[in-house]
């Protein structure tokens, strides 16, 4: 797109991947494309805060109803996010990059609009009869396996827990259509604020996706907190568990 904001798609770009895909047809290559890898442009950033509006829910549904009109036809397993926690647990739950801005509340804001933005792409792709003649469409997450600590009942809940935020916040919308109730619960017990609506969990629910790419690196363990959280950090997923380094790891080189 050279205007997200217009839907103006860029022509000689749009031009070169239809190169690129003709070519791997040409060499007997099935393509699968994904709409998102952490491309957020920039511009929608510094104005609307990214995946915290609303508002950019909606143009990524016409910024991917352009690539189904002008693809489909040749592309038949599609994509929608590749990793989808990763952007918003960098920038707003860890603070580890720009705008360096700790706030649990948008964290979730994202993940919730991703969720989102998922349904509503999976129903544009079917209404618009892309599921036909063979046409998938999925997402691409990457869940950690997380291990205890050790097999005590506190190092185990903290697992679960680092689970429950972590990996299925985006796993259970993907193949459930809901949020899990527990996660909900917790995140209004510890007051993260965050906005949806009714309609929005009818259209996750009602919108669930074909086929699931599942991007797995290395195991991750926890243990228990052994440390009281202090009163004044606002909320974030580790007040429920600490990161444990397995001694003599290795990881493997080849």
């Amino acid at each position: 797109m050279l205007d997200y904001e217009r839907g103006i798609v860029d022509e000689t770009y749009a031009a070169y991947v239809d190169s690129v895909i003709d070519e791997l047809l040409r060499q007997g290559i099935i393509p699968m494309l994904c709409l998102e890898h952490y491309e957020l442009p920039a511009t929608l950033m510094e104005k609307y805060q990214g995946w915290a509006s609303k508002q950019v829910v909606e143009w990524f549904v016409t910024y991917a109803q352009a690539v189904f009109a002008r693809y489909a036809h040749k592309v038949k397993r599609w994509f929608v996010f590749n990793e989808p926690i990763v952007v918003q647990t960098r920038v707003y739950l860890d603070a580890e990059r720009y705008p360096y801005e700790q706030n649990t509340g948008t964290w979730m804001q994202w993940n919730h609009h991703k969720n989102l933005a998922t349904a509503k792409v999976i129903a544009c792709f079917r209404a618009n009869g892309h599921d036909r003649d063979g046409g998938r469409i999925g997402t691409i997450l990457n869940p950690e396996v997380t291990y205890p600590r050790s097999h005590a009942a506190h190092d185990v809940e903290a697992a679960r827990l680092y689970d429950l935020f972590f990996n299925r916040v985006f796993l259970d919308p993907a193949v459930k259509g809901e949020y899990p109730a527990e996660l909900l619960t917790l995140l209004e017990k510890h007051q993260v604020k965050w906005a949806y609506t009714d309609d929005e969990l009818a259209v996750i629910r009602d919108n669930r996706m074909d086929e699931l790419g599942i991007n797995l690196y290395f195991p991750h363990r926890v243990k228990a907190p052994e440390r009281a959280w202090h009163p004044d950090t606002p909320f974030h997923p580790a007040y429920y568990y600490e990161h444990f380094a397995l001694p003599g790891l290795r990881m493997n080189p080849s």
